[in-house]
């Protein structure tokens, strides 16, 4: 839907499908957003990000960023166990 409080506003609305995190590691924000399904590809492009050295993203921050994605991607648990037998 678009944004309607600024009417002559060119900027589009934000796709808010997929999923969006944002770590803070001074002076750096990392903001990462993708599409469910891209999980495997957005770790890898991370990973790379660690290991350039060009790059800010440190390796216990990208570690954080993973692990953040794995959490919010994987599907919920359950308490519930099975009858015992």
């Amino acid at each position: 839907m678009p944004d309607t409080s600024h009417p002559k506003s060119n900027t589009p609305p934000i796709d808010v499908s997929g999923y969006q995190l944002a770590l803070k590691n001074a002076p750096h924000t990392w903001i990462f957003r993708w599409e469910p399904g891209d999980e495997d590809a957005l770790m890898r492009h991370i990973a790379r990000a660690a290991r350039d050295a060009d790059t800010p993203l440190d390796w216990p921050t990208a570690a954080l960023a993973c692990k953040q994605i794995l959490h919010m991607t994987s599907p919920p648990t359950s308490d519930v166990r099975p009858p015992a037998s």
